[in-house]
């Protein structure tokens, strides 16, 4: 089996992840703020404070602090999005529907040995989805009722860690990705001459992309255990090209998954308190369908390397990211830990781009998370962590619409996991 056949058999494993789709923007930019119910409980900590299995999905040298275990998870996922577009709806306000979304995790760990540790997750990472029943969008052409997109993403990283000493890991997993996407009520934008490709812009139902890249990671223990530090790196995701909508994203439907460098650490301040903060980088200005700015004005039409899925295509417009996340985890007995964590990173939104960010209004920036854990017996757990993602709006005047527009969301989440220790 060559690499390419093997890389769709292993994205194939991925396809429970896509029963219900990730939202949008969910929630640091496009991606979760954790993964797994313990990591959101702490708003999204953990680079270096190994919880369960689910620790390799953010840095694969974790696992070398876990115990041979398995987790599977679900997050039930509320968003509400709301567009306002005077320029080009008969309204004031137009919500997106589809609001309520589950978001499955699952991991495992093996200890091989007092070194070395095998481990796996598979994860809902992020993505994005709107629809409207009103298609403002209809400039050119002849309008249709609905308008709206669906990208789902979902990563699997088989992980192995290394304890090059007592106190010190390593590790790596190869990353194996898969999205699907869709759009409809874009026919303006063919129509008015916007895109490179006519005909691979709309309403041509879902199409999957598969791909793939690498993380790294590292963790030390000092002072006896009292402090961790860890770090992870992972790659740029890179994805096989939409060819149905090569004429949406810029490199000829290429919309490849951005690099993520995240640092961190936890401080366990009493025997029963950990204290864990985490810095995160999400490098979206690598990524020319995400960080190319969208258009800002009707006519004259961008030069022709400039359109919709040309080479540097219209885009998004977003910035990079920077996130900061902490939490508090209390261990009251040996069958209850009690979690809170805060999570803030700037929208990535910059504010001449709103017109296109109707479609994945990412615009929220503050998180306030709680959570807990009950261990009905030494080997099985119950997780549960809730996540509170507040309303931030973006008003802007927007050339291309000749009016101001306002983009808006908050979220609600719910997490439930079960572990179990072998």
């Amino acid at each position: 089996m060559n690499f390419r056949a093997a890389l769709r058999v292993s994205a194939v494993a991925l396809m429970p992840l896509f029963v219900f789709p990730v939202d949008t923007m969910a929630t640091n930019g496009s991606f979760l703020i954790g993964y797994g119910a313990k990591s959101r409980g702490l708003g999204g900590a953990g680079v270096a404070f190994a919880q369960d299995a689910l620790a390799s999905a953010v840095n694969p040298a974790a696992i070398s602090e876990v115990e041979t275990r398995i987790d599977i998870g679900a997050m039930l996922f509320n968003p509400t999005r709301e567009a306002w577009v005077p320029g080009f709806s008969g309204r004031d306000e137009v919500k997106s529907g589809a609001n309520l979304f589950l978001i499955p995790n699952m991991g495992g760990v093996y200890k091989f040995n007092r070194k070395i540790s095998f481990g796996f997750s598979a994860v809902g990472s992020g993505g994005g989805n709107t629809r409207y029943n009103e298609n403002f969008f209809d400039f050119a052409g002849e309008p249709q009722p609905t308008l709206g997109v669906n990208l789902a993403q979902a990563v699997m990283s088989p992980t192995i860690s290394y304890k090059l000493t007592k106190n010190h890991s390593v590790g790596f997993s190869p990353l194996i990705a898969l999205q699907s996407f869709r759009a409809y009520g874009y026919a303006a934008f063919e129509d008015a001459g916007f895109s490179s490709a006519p005909g691979s812009v709309s309403n041509r139902g879902n199409e999957l992309s598969y791909g793939y890249g690498v993380r790294f990671g590292w963790l030390g223990n000092f002072f006896d255990g009292r402090l961790s530090i860890g770090a992870a790196a992972s790659s740029k995701i890179f994805m096989s090209r939409f060819s149905k909508y090569n004429g949406v994203f810029a490199e000829n439907g290429h919309f490849d998954i951005p690099a993520v460098y995240t640092v961190g650490l936890a401080v366990r301040a009493t025997d029963k308190l950990t204290v864990a903060a985490d810095y995160q980088y999400i490098e979206y200005s690598g990524i020319a369908a995400i960080h190319n700015p969208g258009p800002t004005r009707f006519l004259p039409l961008p030069p022709e390397d400039e359109l919709m899925g040309a080479k540097n295509g219209l885009g998004f417009g977003w910035n990079s990211m920077k996130v900061y996340k902490v939490g508090l985890n209390y261990e009251y007995n040996d069958k209850w830990t009690l979690r809170a964590g805060y999570n803030y990173g700037d929208t990535p939104i910059r504010r001449s781009q709103v017109l296109f960010n109707t479609q994945a209004p990412a615009t929220v920036e503050h998180h306030a998370t709680a959570g807990f854990t009950y261990s009905p017996n030494k080997n099985s757990e119950w997780t549960f962590a809730l996540m509170r993602a507040f309303q931030n709006d973006i008003v802007a005047f927007d050339e291309f619409s000749g009016d101001n527009i306002r983009i808006s969301m908050d979220q609600w989440a719910m997490d439930v996991s079960y572990g179990f220790h072998f």
